[in-house]
Parts: structure tokens; sequence; C-alpha cells
């Protein structure tokens, strides 16, 4: 029988007959095995014969294949060793666990037990229960004995033990925290000897010990330094910060909500925007969480007690153990090496523990230690990530309001007031805000239309305005608005509504862009000029009650995306449309814009068939005119006599299902006429009423 030591931190597929030696070869490694014989036991007894034959029944296998394939899940997922017992005959049995090891980016192997029948079958006699000889030369006769995956065969009975797989040797350099300094980490590289391309007189080696993102100005810079020095002949483990790195980049790629620190989501917003994107994550992710440095050193991330590589996992590796003083509790008496580490900073004078977090990231320095020498390197920074702008106010503002309704899509979250907001008139400069305004994970805006902008006399916008003052109006178009911009993520456009990232409103606005021929123009205006542009989109599919001849989109509006940013003038987005026009030789349309007085625009409003307009004060929004024809006509579409009754009797609660801009009508009308007598008018009375009740 032969004794073999495998490396640690692999999947190995167990490939035999039953009988032929799987069980025995891993008797001593009972943690790191995952058996199917356990866990169909676990589930029903097994049933033995006269002679001690075991049986167990398979009717239980569906569950227990998915048993274990949540624990072998785990155990990927924090790198550990398994061994996976089981008959796994046939190249279509193995390739379900090759696939979990290949998600999990584990090495893994096939082991192949190809002893003779008869010995098979001797072997079996002297089991303490044996299996009948049918079931072994089922197995026998179905067993594949070469894989296309990386395999071994063993033609007669091993004994597996293990050896840790992450070991090197030589004189080597631990590099402490760096998060993003990367001016600063190659100035202490400088300092220990190493040349400009990593080579070192002594032949020294580096091995950076993890959270080398995050925080600082350069986290992108640093993955390509560490991945071309370990492209290099130099090394690298992961630390929490990479480990984060690693799921939100899975989350952005899966469209799920990122979380976490602002430093954490900005790295990741910032690594998305890489054209060599995959190759840095998945370098990162091919890391290991620990190297054992001369069979004397364990380096790895984070704080730990115990230094046994075998049973480390990835998680404590990388995030320690928050609840106990490990430092004091790692001695070298119950420790097979001495513990090199960074993550937080050391809490006893324990000489076998090195910890190389000297707070570089927050005013303090980056440090090193040599292996050989057992000498320490430090160098300060300068540099402080608290005391450096991080959180956006608005969008802190944004996310914390009651109010608020956010709608994600991976990278992005749209913010829209509720309607409730409306029929209690609850407003504030937040919700004002809220109209649509897109910020990705890093907190920087992505879309940015104009703010809420009140019809006249809403709220009492604009009451003290003297008809003689003169404004500039824009014509209101009768559709939906859409908001477009450049998406330096996915190097496309961003297209949203004022509620929705992902509707059939934005399919709508989107086919209008591809119909116009409009996405090309936009994606280089806007790919070379940080703003969004807003667009009235008018859509067969989407009836109002203004008609027009043609679909189409109209430019009216744009805004940088920075906080303080006012929307532009109407001017200024007339030069948009004529330069994306002629650069372009396209046709960006823009609702007609003229300047009028306010008493005459009030005018207008009373005589006009169009939806309304829009009043400006150069970059300020005054309010909006809606015209009676407009409103009369929304009004009165929407209602019948059990809708009129509902009205009267509970107006608030009929507000909360009727649009914005018919709540002042809807309150004067409750209020001038009884319920009786408006229900008696016929049609054309009630729209004379109507239509009286907004002269006043």
């Amino acid at each position: 029988m032969n004794k073999i030591k495998l490396d640690s931190n692999t999947m190995y597929i167990l490939s035999g007959a039953t009988g032929s030696g799987k069980s025995f070869s891993v008797k001593n490694l009972t943690e790191h095995v995952v058996s199917s014989d356990t866990f169909r036991k676990m589930v029903l007894p097994p049933r033995f014969k006269n002679n001690n034959c075991m049986t167990n029944s398979e009717n239980a296998n569906d569950i227990v294949f998915k048993m274990m394939e949540m624990v072998i899940r785990k155990k990927c997922e924090e790198g550990l060793t398994v061994f996976i017992d089981a008959t796994n005959t046939t190249e279509n049995d193995r390739s379900k666990w090759v696939k979990i090891a290949e998600e999990y980016n584990m090495e893994y192997k096939i082991i192949i037990f190809d002893l003779p029948l008869n010995k098979i079958k001797s072997f079996n006699k002297e089991r303490t229960f044996s299996v009948e000889n049918y079931v072994i030369e089922k197995f026998y006769d179905k067993l594949e004995r070469t894989s296309v995956y990386p395999y071994i065969v063993f033609n007669d009975l091993v004994e597996f033990s293990l050896k840790p797989k992450f070991s090197i040797q030589g004189n080597i350099d631990f590099i402490g925290d760096t998060h993003g300094c990367l001016k600063k980490t190659k100035e202490l590289i400088s300092k220990l000897g190493y040349n400009e391309d990593l080579s070192h007189p002594q032949s020294r080696k580096l091995l950076f010990l993890g959270d080398f993102v995050d925080r600082g100005p350069d986290s992108i810079e640093m993955i390509r330094f560490v991945k071309n020095a370990c492209e290099n002949g130099h090394y690298a483990i992961l630390g929490n910060h990479e480990l984060k790195l690693i799921k939100n980049f899975n989350k952005i790629l899966k469209k799920e909500i990122v979380k976490g620190s602002v430093a954490t989501r900005i790295t990741a917003t910032e690594l998305f925007k890489q054209k060599d994107k995959e190759a840095l994550i998945n370098f990162i992710k091919s890391l290991p969480f620990y190297y054992v440095v001369n069979q004397k050193y364990l380096c790895v991330h984070a704080n730990i007690v115990d230094t046994n590589p075998l049973t480390l996992t990835k998680s404590l590796a990388a995030y320690g153990d928050i609840y106990i003083d490990t430092d004091s509790m790692c001695d070298a008496k119950s420790n097979p090496y001495d513990l090199v580490r960074g993550h937080i900073e050391k809490t006893t004078e324990n000489t076998n523990v090195i910890v190389l977090e000297t707070k570089g990231s927050f005013g303090g320095s980056i440090s090193s230690y040599n292996s050989n020498s057992k000498i320490y390197t430090s160098l300060e920074t300068n540099f402080d990530y608290s005391k450096s702008k991080k959180h956006s106010l608005l969008y802190k503002k944004l996310n914390e309001h009651e109010l608020i309704s956010k709608r994600y899509s991976g990278l992005f979250t749209l913010f829209k007031y509720k309607t409730k907001v409306f029929y209690n008139s609850l407003w504030d400069n937040t919700l004002l805000k809220a109209r649509g305004v897109v910020f990705d994970i890093a907190e920087n805006i992505m879309q940015h239309p104009f703010d809420k902008v009140f019809n006249y006399l809403e709220n009492g916008t604009a009451k003290n305005i003297k008809d003689h003052e003169v404004f500039t109006a824009v014509e209101k178009m009768n559709g939906f608005l859409l908001n477009v911009s450049y998406n330096p993520y996915e190097n496309n456009l961003l297209v949203s509504t004022t509620g929705s990232l992902n509707s059939e409103f934005v399919d709508m606005g989107k086919e209008l862009i591809s119909k116009e021929n409009l996405y090309g123009p936009l994606f280089q205006y806007l790919r070379e000029h940080n703003i969004t542009l807003s667009f009235e989109a008018i859509h067969s599919k989407d009836p109002h009650i203004i008609k027009y001849d043609t679909e189409g989109l109209w430019l009216i509006g744009a805004r940088e995306r920075v906080e303080s940013a006012k929307s532009m003038t109407e001017h200024e987005v007339s030069d948009i449309a004529n330069e994306i026009s002629s650069l372009y030789n396209v046709n960006i349309k823009r609702p007609r814009v003229f300047k009028s007085t306010f008493g005459n625009l009030k005018k207008l409003a009373k005589t006009k068939k169009i939806e309304g307009y829009m009043i400006r004060n150069g970059n300020d929004y005054i309010c909006k005119f809606k015209t009676h024809h407009y409103l009369t006509i929304k009004f009165l579409s929407r209602m019948n006599e059990g809708k009129i009754k509902f009205m009267f009797n509970n107006t608030k609660e009929f507000k909360k299902n009727s649009d914005e801009d018919v709540f002042m009508l809807i309150d004067k009308l409750v209020s001038s006429v009884y319920l009786e007598d408006f229900i008696q008018m016929n049609n054309t009375e009630r729209r004379d009423f109507i239509l009286n009740l907004l002269s006043e």
C-alpha cells in the first residue's frame, strides 16, 4: 500500500467501483471528505441481510446529492480541500463536480481507482458490512478509466495525506496593506533595493499580504502593478478588500444591488470601466489566501489564532477573527508556523506574530519585513483617506429619505419621489431632485434631469409674478420624458425615464432613438460631454390627449452630471441640438421657444389646444402652464358617475389615483358645486363649468 501526499486546497473527485478503496484512501482525512454513503445513511437507514451484506436505498439519491452539493460548494467557497467520495464512474458523473470547482476557481483532479475485480471482491469480504458482488460488478463495468479532465489512476490501495499547496522558498520581503497608495509602494520597494523591473541583486522576492485596493488614489493601477509583479515571479494573497471587489464585480455583472463602503464601490466602478477588466478580476480571483514561506512563516492577510494551513478557511484568512484577541492566543507552542499578517494593528508583543498593518491609508506608513534578515522597513504615505471627500451629500439624502423610492439596476440607482408626496403636498428640496436622478454605486450622478417644476399656483408657485414680466416660454409636448447620457461602464448609452431604468417606456425611447438614427450621434457626443440630455418622447404606443402627426424625440433639456449644476438655458440647449445635427448630419428637433410676458402666457393657456408651456428665466424654471383645453379633456375623459361620486365623497383618496396637474382643479370643483348639480350636467355643461373654474 502506497502513502501519497496530495496538495491541499484542491477538489479531488474519487472515482471507482463500490469497494475499490476510495473511502479507505481518505480514512484519516474525514474533515475533508464529502461522502455519498454518509449522507445516504443520514437520510435513510441501511438495510442488512443475513450474510451481513448492506444496501442503501437509491430512492434518496436526489436529496443526497443536493446535500452533497451544498456542502461541496461551501468548501469550495472557503478554498478548503474536498474529497468527493462517491462512485463517479463516468465523465458525466464527474463533470458536475468539475463545473462547481471551476465556478469557484478551484483546482481539481480526478482520482481513478482501477483495481482488479478479484482484488475488489476480496477487499469487500473483509469489510464490516459488505455489498453484493453484482453491485461491485455493475460499477466496475461502468468505470471510465481515463478522463478529459486532469486525472491520476491507482491500481492498488493507497492512503492519502495533505501538504500545504501554497508553499514557497526564498528570501522574501512581505509587504503589508497598501490600499491603492501605488506611488509610495513603489518608493518602499525601491528602498528595499529592487530595480524598476522588480528584480533584486540578492534575488529577493515580494509577497503582498492583500488589501492592495480601495481608499487610496490608484487602486486600479495597483492591481496592474501587483499582477505584473506576480507574472514576474513575485507573490500576492487575497485580503478582505480583494474579496469584496470580486463580490461587487460579480453583482454588477448580474445587475444586483451593490452595497458596502463607498471606497469598495468606487473601486468596483473604476474596474468595470477598464478594457482589461476581465483579466484584472481573473487575476484577483486566482490569488491564494495564504502562503507557507520557508516552512517557517504562515502568511495571511488577517488576524487568526491557528496557523494550520490545512484547515484555514478563505474568509477567516481574509477577514480575521473579530471576537477574540488573536495575537495573544497565537503563541509559538501551539502553532506550527510564525504568523505574518496585515489587516489590523498588532495587539500584543508576541514575537511569533509579525504585523505589517501600519495605517498607511490613514496617515501612517506602508511596512515590510524580510524573511531572512528579519528587518522591518516602513515609509510614510502622507495620505489620509478619512480626510478625503468620499460621500455625495445628495446621494445620502436621497438614499435615506423615506418618501423616495429606489429602483436598482446593477451599477445604477434611480430615485423617484413616492406618489403620496403629491396628494399630501410633502415637498422638500430633496424630493424636488428625486425626479429620475440616477447615481452609480460610487455615488456619481449618471442621469441629471431637471428638478420638479410645479404648475402655476400649485403650492403658491409664481403667485407674485406680475403680468408685465417677460420670460422664456417653451411649448410643452404631450409625451413622456426620456433621459439619455453616456454609460462608461458598458460603453453605451444609459437611457431612463423619470421612474425606470428598465421598462416598456425605456424600450419605446430606445426604439425612437434607433428610428431617428440618433444612437451613434448621441453616443459620440455624450461620450465627450459629461451631461444628461432630456427628450420629450412621442410614441404611437403611448397615446395622449394632444394628437401629433408623427412620432419622435424633441430635445427639451440638458444638464451637467454634477450635483451643483443647474439646467442649461434654452439657448444652450439649442446650441447642443444644432451642434449634434451639424456634426452628424441628423435632425435633433426642438419644441417652439419664444419670449412673452407672463400675462400673455396666461391668456395663451386659456385658448391654445396644446398641453401647455414651461416658463423659464435663464437657468431657472419658474413654473409650467397647462392649457384649459388640455386639463378639461384630461379630466372629463377619465370620469364617469361612479368616479364623480367618489371624488366628491372622498376627495383625498380620489386624488391618490389622479395626476398631479388636476389636483387644484379637483379641489376647486368639489368646493364650487354640489355633487347632485354636477351629476345632472351634460358633457357640454360640465366642460363649460370646468373652463370657467380654470379661468378663475
